[in-house]
């Protein structure tokens, strides 16, 4: 009898020691990690791109980037393995002043935990690379920071129109052409609508609107410089304009543009949908597009149209 109820004893213990191991590995809390997003490069603020940084074997995170100039960016902190919406990127580490000062091109600042869509800058900065980003977790839910910037980058001076148009890209055919003496135009835009800006691939050289209201074909209207900067658009911003010639001018007291153009008409549509095309009447002469019966010619092929 004694050797059955030890027997009973026995199993029970292990089936508990079992039952306190399986509810101990399900209370397991997911590993913390450390995320960048924001004006860095590669990255931006696609959550998507969202980079993780490097944790150390002494705990800390650790991640080395190039940081475009004046660009805001911020740690994302959190029991995830990626960063999948934006209320899980408000789970992030800030310092009570977000603009950080360098010394000699170091920091060291504190960072506490908070749930707030908030930034860090570093104050006065040109575009920096190989950035070095060192998360240290110290007490009570507050972290230390140290940079180490290794070099400025020299500034891209070039100023590129970017918007809607080339979903906000810096492409040659976009970048403007410096007149001297601190005007810059560009030409023969067509189908221009939605917002755009004048802008350096770092986003160093920053130009926009103050946001209240669309710019005039034919007026000169002063710009904004800085991240604050709003997006121009021409109008109402959903008609579609052909623009044959926009000039920025810089001095030390204003930023100015001048746009120059038309709205596009019901035959400049079509032939933006049609791509480039070459037409012709009735005898075989080449004309502009007119209202009628004439013809069309696209990538070697004539076709017999009506043009409304």
């Amino acid at each position: 009898m004694n050797k059955i109820f030890t027997l009973v004893v026995a199993i029970l213990a292990t089936f508990t020691a079992n039952a306190g191991n399986t509810e101990e590995s399900t209370g397991q809390t997911k590993e913390k990690k450390a995320f960048l997003i924001g004006d860095i490069e590669g990255i931006g603020w696609n959550l998507e791109k969202a980079k993780a940084m490097t944790k150390e074997d002494d705990g800390s995170f650790t991640a080395t980037v190039d940081i475009n100039a004046n660009g805001w960016w911020a740690i994302v902190y959190g029991e995830f393995d990626a960063v999948e919406t934006w209320e899980a990127s408000y789970n992030r580490l800030l310092p009570t002043d977000s603009k950080i000062k360098l010394t000699n091109k170091k920091a060291t600042v504190t960072l506490s935990k908070v749930n707030k869509n908030e930034s860090i800058s570093l104050e006065n900065s040109e575009a920096m690379k190989n950035v070095k980003l060192t998360l240290k977790k110290g007490e009570n839910e507050t972290f230390t920071l140290e940079i180490v910037a290794e070099e400025d980058v020299v500034e891209d001076k070039n100023i590129y129109m970017t918007g809607e148009i080339n979903e906000w890209k810096f492409e040659d055919k976009y970048k403007m052409t410096d007149e001297g003496e601190g005007v810059y135009t560009i030409s023969n835009i067509e189908g221009l609508n939605e917002g755009f800006k004048f802008a350096s691939k770092s986003w160093g050289i920053n130009y926009g609107t103050n946001g209240t209201e669309g710019i005039t074909l034919g007026q000169e209207v002063e710009l904004v410089s800085g991240n604050t900067s709003k997006n121009i658009w021409i109008g109402d911003g959903k008609a579609k304009y052909n623009i044959k010639k926009m000039t920025l001018k810089v001095t030390a007291e204003k930023v100015t543009l001048l746009v120059e153009g038309e709205a596009q008409t019901a035959l400049d549509k079509i032939s933006e949908e049609r791509g480039t095309v070459e037409y012709y009447n009735l005898l075989g002469q080449r004309t502009a597009p007119v209202k009628g019966i004439g013809f069309i010619k696209k990538n070697g092929v004539t076709k017999k149209v009506l043009i409304p």
